[in-house]
């Protein structure tokens, strides 16, 4: 887009450069004729003059049109950059999270199974325990477990959803879609526990 542009003010310099000298050519040769001649010459300096005034307004012009089209072309670069800069940061920081979550969600579920294990045991090697106390303890340890099982995944399906929610909003708020930015959120959900 822009070899466009820099191509058609190649093209508008090339014609200012070349009006002045068939002016001064056409001026020579009509100055070298008769007198009565000279009022229509200096009429054709002037209009000559007059067109070469007009195609130098025509050329600024365009060099003005070209300018603005190069800055808005370089501003949206620019404003492109920091939005894909932006984005990146919110990318790492809800991973960040994302990562805490399961590490917290990882060592719950290890002391939630720990806690599961150690009650069992407990329940089955129990001296002088009848078969009515081991159900009893061998149900109370695995509805512990289902309990804090239960309550490990609500909390980290919160923390990730947290993750992700922020993430939008700091997306959002980068500006992303209007610089061009895709922000893809197809892999929401994904890291939530079952």
């Amino acid at each position: 887009m822009i070899k466009k542009y820099l191509t058609g003010f190649l093209i508008l310099s090339s014609i200012l450069i070349t009006v002045p000298v068939l002016a001064n050519n056409d001026v020579s040769v009509s100055d070298s004729t008769t007198t009565s001649s000279s009022t229509t010459v200096r009429t054709q300096e002037e209009k000559i003059i007059e067109a070469q005034r007009k195609l130098e307004e025509r050329f600024q012009e365009a060099k003005r049109k070209l300018q603005e089209k190069l800055t808005s072309l370089q501003t949206k670069q620019v404003n492109q950059a920091a939005a894909t800069a932006c984005v990146g940061l919110a990318v790492n920081k809800r991973e960040a999270t994302v990562a805490a979550a399961f590490g917290t969600y990882s060592a719950t579920q290890t002391s939630v199974l720990t806690a599961r294990a150690n009650a069992l045991s407990a329940a089955w090697t129990a001296p002088s325990s009848t078969q009515k106390q081991i159900r009893t303890a061998v149900n109370s340890a695995w509805a512990n477990y289902r309990t804090a099982h239960r309550t490990a995944i609500v909390a980290h399906n919160a923390s990730t959803t947290a993750a992700w929610t922020l993430f939008k909003k700091e997306a959002k708020d980068c500006k992303a879609s209007q610089s061009g930015v895709v922000v893809d959120y197809r892999s929401y959900g994904q890291d939530m526990a079952q």
